[in-house]
This record gives C-alpha cells, structure tokens and sequence, in this order.
C-alpha cells in the first residue's frame, strides 16, 4: 500500500508542474496547485485545489470553460503517467483565489484548506 501511495504522490507532483507550465504558456493566471489526499491508507481520493490570482480572475474563467479546461488538463496528465483510471472518478477539485488567501487567511494556503 505504501508503494501505490509514493507513487500517487508523485504522479500528482508532476501533474501539478506540467499544468502550471501549461497554464502559464497558454496565459491563465494560475498561482498555485494543492493536492490533498486522505489519510486512510485504503483510500486512493484526491482533492485538487486550484488557485487563481485574483477573486476576478476565478469568475471570469469559471464564466468561460477554463476552469474546466484546467480539471481535464491535470486528469490527463494524472492518465498519461499511468495513473489508475479506477481512481480518476474519485477525484475533486476546488476553485479559489490567491487574493482571498492573501485577504482571509493570513495568506496561507493551509489555512485556507482546513
């Protein structure tokens, strides 16, 4: 079980830099990415947190598709490095601002993920 979990972990790790790149050469103002995962060893969920510069910005590409395309995006890098597809289905994902952490949560992203 360890093993399948290092392994999540970094599949996660390096889906997370390959879609900050793409974000930044496609112009989406993506700021930063957290991935949460649960602490019973029998349960493989993720929750993804996407974090956009501005309240603004969230609006405007939630209103517009992008939010989705970031999601697809990170699933199929998560596919394309072997990622289990029965585990794809179990993954979340929330939206939010760097403002608003900066703004409501002292800027802390673990403050703002509790």
């Amino acid at each position: 079980m360890a093993a399948a979990r290092e392994k999540q972990l970094s599949q996660a790790e390096a889906a997370k830099a390959q879609l900050m790149d793409w974000a930044a050469s496609a112009g989406i103002p993506l700021v930063h990415i957290e991935c949460l995962f649960p602490f019973a060893k029998t349960d493989f969920g993720l929750s993804v947190w996407l974090f956009l510069d501005s309240d603004a910005s969230v609006e405007r590409l939630q209103a517009d598709g992008t939010i989705d395309r970031l999601r697809q995006e990170f699933l199929s890098r998560l596919s394309a490095s072997g990622y289990p597809p029965d585990w794809l289905p179990d993954i979340t994902f929330g939206v939010d601002s760097h403002e608003n952490v900066v703004r409501d949560h002292e800027g802390s992203y673990l403050y703002r993920l509790r």
